[in-house]
């Protein structure tokens, strides 16, 4: 019996998964950056700037 073939589905299988994997986060990323950024968060920023949290000129 040759043991590479079992070697190679091995291999193949995970590369199955990495793609789908890759596939999904890049779905999720795509999804989250496409959302606005909530009033909340930039009203924190605003904050943060006018405390001298900004970024340096």
């Amino acid at each position: 019996m040759n043991d590479t073939s079992g070697k190679k589905n091995k291999a193949s299988g995970h590369q199955v998964v990495k793609e789908a994997v890759s596939s999904k986060l890049k779905a999720y990323y795509d999804d989250i950056a496409r959302q606005e950024v909530p009033q909340r968060f930039l009203d924190l920023l605003a904050d943060l700037d006018k405390a001298g949290g900004g970024k340096p000129e």
